[in-house]
């Protein structure tokens, strides 16, 4: 069996108050939008503008462009949208990279040893990687974001432990079962039905 899909709702607030701080806050400094927010933000405003609301994660962002706090814009609004936010759904759970780098650093430390008598330190290194993780670049990415970053998402990492042969819970523990059930209703058995 298995579980259903969660889907994440996303309160929104009205757009009206922040739009009046930002109109504020380009008056005093006497500059356009433009210059005031990043593209990214400049699309949260245009879209906050057309809409009539936002979310909290866009008012969050948008306050942070003009060093308000949401609380000071929304004030408990705010903190009330804050604590409808859902658990998000088991794909957008984040667990630490630190045990999965490891023991893939291990293997490539491993395999590289193995080569070292054959050939000079750094092409032995990249044939152990070549040999690691095969012909599929995104998971070599996958890795490489995961060190850089120091977490994963729950799917990159049962993908990458599934390519190594390995189950998540070897590496993390109690923490990969409360990523992957995250979201679920309590009474949510995983082994139902299971023989």
């Amino acid at each position: 069996m298995t579980a259903r899909p969660v889907t994440m709702r996303q309160p929104r607030l009205p757009a009206a108050p922040l739009l009046e701080v930002i109109r504020a806050e380009r008056a005093a400094r006497s500059i356009g939008v433009h210059r005031l927010l990043a593209p990214t933000q400049l699309r949260a405003y245009k879209l906050a503008k057309a809409e009539g609301s936002l979310t909290t994660y866009q008012a969050a962002r948008l306050c942070a462009a003009i060093n308000r706090c949401p609380r000071e814009v929304y004030g408990a609004a705010y903190a009330a949208a804050i604590s409808q936010v859902e658990v998000a759904s088991p794909a957008f759970q984040r667990l630490p990279a630190k045990p999965l780098v490891a023991a893939i650093e291990a293997r490539l430390r491993r395999h590289t040893e193995g080569l070292m008598p054959l050939t000079e330190p750094g092409p032995a290194h990249i044939e152990a990687v070549r040999e690691v993780f095969g012909d599929d670049q995104g998971l070599l990415k996958a890795f490489q974001r995961a060190r850089q970053r120091g977490w994963l998402l729950l799917r990159a990492a049962e993908q990458l432990c599934d390519h190594f042969g390995w189950h998540p819970r070897e590496l993390w523990g109690d923490a990969y079962d409360a990523a992957a059930l995250a979201g679920l209703p309590e009474d949510f058995d995983p082994w139902q039905g299971v023989a």
